[in-house]
């Protein structure tokens, strides 16, 4: 068992546990959610179909990260909320035999609210989430001491740059 880490960007949700630490070689997650039928479909699978049904995807539910809801074509009652619902729980499925807990990497550019609102989805999912942190300051871990430094984190629709004195 093992502690996992999640970072959170709509390019790519990473997943990596203690032993891919200092890995090179990481598949993401892609933040695409693929309305097929009554099914949504995510990540990889989602991502390959885009353009066979393109007025069928979605891929800014994590940069928004809300309960508002989506627009034709997908149904009415579906919202932000749930694409993020079954994206974290596609993920959590291919993992949770091995984890005991999970640590989200999160952008710094989500509010409160958006933060609490995702501990709860993904308490819904059955994810044991230990601990946040701000994904600047998780790649400033290296010591670097009275230099300043500057994150820049790269999204699908957007980019943050943090500027961290150590």
């Amino acid at each position: 068992m093992s502690t996992l880490a999640v970072e959170l960007n709509d390019t790519g949700l990473i997943v990596l546990d203690e032993s891919q630490a200092s890995s090179t070689s990481v598949n993401p997650s892609p933040g695409f959610a693929l309305l097929e039928g009554d099914r949504i479909v995510t990540g990889v699978s989602a991502w390959r179909r885009a353009r066979l049904k393109p007025r069928h995807i979605y891929s800014r539910f994590w940069e928004e990260l809300d309960t508002s809801s989506l627009t034709r074509p997908f149904p009415r009652k579906l919202t932000r909320a749930d694409l993020i619902h079954a994206h974290l729980k596609e993920i959590w499925s291919s993992v949770k035999t091995q984890v005991d807990d999970v640590i989200f990497v999160v952008p710094g550019f989500h509010t409160e609210e958006q933060l609490g609102l995702l501990l709860g989805i993904a308490q819904s999912c059955g994810i044991p989430v230990s601990g946040m942190v701000d994904a600047s300051v998780a790649a400033a871990g290296l010591g670097f001491p009275g230099k300043t430094l500057v994150h820049l984190d790269l999204h699908l629709h957007r980019f943050v740059a943090t500027k961290l004195r150590q």
